[in-house]
């Protein structure tokens, strides 16, 4: 795998460091793509290490890659995320790699979303869309959507916490079969952004095309 990624500057929250996809995040991702509950919306879990690499690449190379699309790191102390730790990029990677959340694809404004199963439940991925969303409307991205699992409550519950409103469902098929799926979108508060549906560019024959599940990929406790 070759390491194209961008040298972005880290985006801080309150606990977590929001980075570009590097190729040494690897053995952390591959651990969390062959967990059964974070996969069972989305695909059978990664059998092999040179799946997840496949997808890790698509990441790494994305354009979007620490602009719009980032890993997720949490670092062994809240206390190191200050600005004054912003420097130091070494100490940006002493943390664990949990996650990664965004939009990876350019043509898209679809926000796509996971989280090891033992970081649920503890708000980490709300406190990741508090922060990136207003970077959305920064780069002036006017709608952004998520295809859930209707069945995934969780996931549903967050994105509307964050703003999310329901624009629409319909069946589609993922690589575990076919499920209900409802379209959940975000518009600029001034009601911009409202223009007509962009056609699905689901069943585009690309590297990590798909992995399009958005918030299905969290399972249903990370609220």
């Amino acid at each position: 795998m070759t390491d194209t990624s961008p040298s972005n500057r880290p985006i801080l929250t309150k606990r977590l460091i929001l980075r570009e996809a590097r190729k040494f995040d690897l053995a952390a991702l591959h651990n969390i793509y062959t967990n059964e509950e974070v996969m069972r919306y989305w695909s059978p879990p990664h059998g092999s290490l040179s799946r997840t690499e496949s997808y890790l690449e698509g990441m790494v190379t994305s354009p979007t890659n620490g602009e719009l699309g980032f890993v997720i790191v949490l670092p062994p102390s809240a206390s190191m995320i200050t600005s004054s730790t912003l420097p130091a990029i070494t100490m940006m990677d002493e943390g664990i790699v949990i996650g990664h959340a965004g939009i990876w694809y350019a043509d898209s404004n679809e926000l796509v979303f996971m989280i090891g199963p033992e970081y649920w439940r503890q708000g980490y991925m709300t406190e990741v869309l508090a922060a990136l969303i207003p970077i959305f409307r920064e780069k002036g991205l006017k709608k952004i959507y998520a295809d859930v699992n209707a069945a995934n409550v969780g996931s549903m519950k967050l994105l509307m916490n964050c703003g999310f409103l329901p624009m629409g469902e319909k069946t589609i098929e993922v690589m575990v079969g076919k499920w209900h799926s409802l379209r959940m979108g975000l518009t600029e508060p001034d009601g911009e952004g409202e223009e007509e549906e962009e056609e699905e560019e689901e069943e585009e024959d690309v590297e990590f095309a798909d992995q399009n599940s958005s918030g299905d990929m969290i399972g249903d406790k990370d609220v």
